[in-house]
């Protein structure tokens, strides 16, 4: 027996449902944003879909191809086969087509106009076909057909999630009936019904009080059409796979998810949590005996997050349970740890939810964390001064705390305009740096053992953490770029700025890359570096560097630019170390190799003729030393300063 699927579903008219598309128009400084009376109203209203009929009686000139119902998948299934657009309708149409039939009759005598039921066929050839679709719906039921369709609660697509309530219902159907009671072989049968009516009731819930609340506000007025409501995706999520759990007894966390539904007691055990996050709190601070177990619950519990953020709905569903500070405090408290006893795999799926929350959860997501919490200001207390070595023990963890950084700059550089990033948020991007610099080349490690520990994870994998440490200070770069208080800013000498060394360093590990090299010889040019003596060596390095780039390169966008504050920020460290960069013959000779790139670079003259300027000042104030070889480049540079004063 075939089934039209076409025949049964509503065509997709293009109404309203994505609760993202009001971003740019939400008032993120308003504190009733994170409030709890508002959540669940704007789940209801602004997310939900009218169903004024059965989905099975529509009528069959709304014919529409079941994969046009896909409008939220195509980036996570981008083979059709595998979407539920595609799928659900077909299983609709299965269980549809084997569903024993009813057919209504009215009752003449009944004046509440209450309708009866009766089976059209005889009570063999019922019980025949019953017991047929029991045994259908157990084993698509054993296929994760459930599971998929309480996923599909949370579309977007309003009429796919009339399809899964339609699904739902002709399960509940079978799982009541006295042939599935029979079923030997379906022992999670009990499950699967108080799951479904769990939900069930919830919906109803749900209605009530959208009832109560309209008689409140116009008691005159008509009750508005049903509502199929869109849950928050982490809600779903938890749906979806607390019953997979529920179908295998042996599962690890089965007690508790069937202790949690268990303890449903309002209304008759409705789902009422249903737009909050359910269980979250309860399995991620577990409180049992056993490590081990407690360990399971904790990184489920990440892994539903982390599935199950995907918008900024679901992201404002955990800003109600404090959930983001609830997990920085979390990988905070696990620095305590000694080195043999941390966790990496949990600690890197901690990091993952971060990322996924401040990736998914749209522009609510990127102010509450990035300006209610504080991000930026936790990740570098995580890594200033040598904390990282505790709570970033592995190159593995490092890598994945790397890339949260570079989230958070790249929602800085995205989602801020420009000339409107707040001060204090630039300030916090560009003091990461030293803290990373350091990181990598172990710059304020003491300790022989820490060293030592440090030395040993360079050598495991030191490509992937350079990379990932490139990105992050190239998007620094690009914030300083596209800030209207650092418009052609050049680093200078401070002593809260970066290592010379650590710079130093990391440019030589970037030698044989010269396209990371170029890069991150610009990031440099724009930090402020640390005077220290110590470091006259690192300078004269890094002025060599730097004036290297500046004669090789000119593959850079915005080269001029970049060119003419490469030689400004020469300049600075000539002034900065005038006893050891001013006298350095090899320096001196490379300035002097400039001049013919700084002539056709707007700019570049003046930038030039400035460096020459303070190398004859210095070598002025020595004049002593003028006589000695060394000095003749600056007895050089002094000539054609002169020459070009002579010229004006």
């Amino acid at each position: 027996e075939t089934f039209p699927v076409m025949d049964t579903l509503e065509p997709y008219q293009n109404t309203k449902n994505n609760p993202d598309d009001d971003a740019d128009h939400i008032d993120l400084s308003d504190d009733r944003m994170y409030d709890d009376d508002n959540n669940t109203q704007d789940v209801d209203n602004t997310t939900s879909t009218v169903l004024t009929q059965p989905i099975t009686s529509l009528s069959k000139k709304d014919k529409q191809s079941p994969t046009e119902l896909n409008s939220f998948a195509t980036d996570i299934f981008p083979d059709e086969r595998y979407s539920p657009g595609f799928i659900l309708p077909l299983i609709l149409g299965t269980l549809e087509a084997f569903a024993p039939p009813l057919v209504k009759n009215e009752g003449s005598n009944n004046n509440a106009q209450a309708s009866v039921f009766a089976l059209d066929m005889h009570e063999n050839a019922f019980s025949t076909r019953n017991d047929k679709f029991s045994k259908i719906a157990m084993r698509l039921s054993q296929k994760g057909v459930i599971a998929l369709t309480l996923a599909s609660l949370s579309s977007k697509c309003p009429k796919l999630r009339q399809v899964a309530v339609s699904i739902l219902f002709f399960f509940l159907q079978a799982l009541n009936s006295d042939e599935a009671h029979n079923l030997n072989m379906w022992r999670e049968r009990p499950q699967l019904v108080m799951v479904i009516n769990a939900i069930q009731r919830s919906f109803v819930v749900r209605r009530s009080m959208q009832i109560q609340k309209e008689n409140e506000s116009s008691p005159s007025q008509e009750a508005q059409p049903i509502f199929v409501p869109m849950l928050p995706a982490v809600s779903s999520t938890f749906l979806a796979n607390s019953l997979y759990i529920l179908m295998r007894p042996g599962d690890d966390l089965y007690a508790q998810m069937n202790r949690f539904f268990l303890r449903l007691d309002q209304f008759h055990g409705a789902f009422v949590d249903c737009f909050s996050l359910p269980a979250f709190i309860s399995l991620y601070c577990s409180v049992v005996d056993d490590f081990v177990q407690a360990r399971k619950e904790r990184v489920w519990a990440l892994h539903l997050l982390k599935n199950g953020i995907v918008d900024m709905t679901s992201y404002k569903v955990t800003i109600r349970r404090h959930v983001p500070e609830l997990l920085l405090t979390s990988f905070e408290s696990r620095g305590s740890r000694k080195f043999y006893a941390v966790d990496e795999g949990e600690q890197i799926l901690l990091l993952e939810t971060i990322i996924a929350m401040l990736n998914n959860g749209g522009e609510l997501a990127r102010h509450h964390l990035l300006t209610k919490i504080g991000l930026l200001s936790w990740i570098f207390s995580i890594i200033e001064g040598h904390r990282y070595i505790s709570f970033l023990p592995t190159n593995s963890i490092r890598c994945q705390f790397l890339k949260l950084i570079s989230m958070s700059i790249g929602s800085v550089i995205v989602h801020f305009d420009k000339g409107k990033v707040p001060s204090y948020v630039i300030m916090e991007i560009v003091n990461l740096s030293r803290p990373l610099l350091n990181m990598y080349s172990g710059d304020e490690i003491d300790t022989f053992s820490a060293t030592d520990y440090l030395e040993n994870l360079k050598m495991r994998e030191p490509t992937a953490f350079l990379s990932a440490l490139c990105i992050v200070l190239w998007n620094t770069h690009l914030v300083l770029k596209h800030s209207s208080l650092h418009t052609n800013h050049h680093g200078l000498a401070n002593y809260c700025g970066i290592s010379l060394m650590a710079a130093s360093r990391v440019l030589k590990a970037l030698s044989g890359k010269m396209s990371s090299y170029n890069r991150m010889v610009v990031c440099l040019c724009h930090l402020n570096f640390n005077p220290d003596k110590r470091y006259a060596q690192d300078a004269i390095t890094m002025c060599h560097n730097v004036l290297s780039y500046f004669h090789n390169n000119d593959e850079m966008e915005d080269s001029a630019q970049s060119h003419v504050i490469a030689l400004s920020y020469v300049n600075t460290l000539i002034q900065a170390f005038p006893r050891h960069i001013g006298n350095d013959s090899n320096t001196i000779s490379m300035i002097l190799a400039c001049r013919r790139k700084a002539l056709v670079i707007a700019g570049g003259v003046e930038a030039w003729y400035e460096c020459l300027k303070t190398i004859v000042n210095i070598n002025t104030s020595f004049e002593k030393k003028i006589q000695e070889p060394e000095c003749l480049g600056a007895k050089l540079a002094k000539e054609i300063l002169s020459l070009r004063n002579e010229q004006r």
